[in-house]
């Protein structure tokens, strides 16, 4: 991955709210796998986080 490419999950995420299908299906993989996705539980963590730092 690129750094512009990781420069567009940020943008991506704050132009498309969490929708009620992705907290179900957040919920049934975790009854699958015991994995969630963090940014779907609290939408205002990918503000904190440090994508590019992912690529060092």
């Amino acid at each position: 991955m690129t750094e512009e490419r990781i420069e567009t999950l940020p943008r991506w995420h704050a132009g498309n709210a969490v929708t009620e299908y992705e907290r179900h299906r957040n919920q049934a993989i975790f009854e699958a796998r015991r994995n969630r996705n963090p940014l779907i539980d609290f939408p205002g963590w990918a503000d904190k986080i440090a994508f590019i730092n992912g690529l060092r």
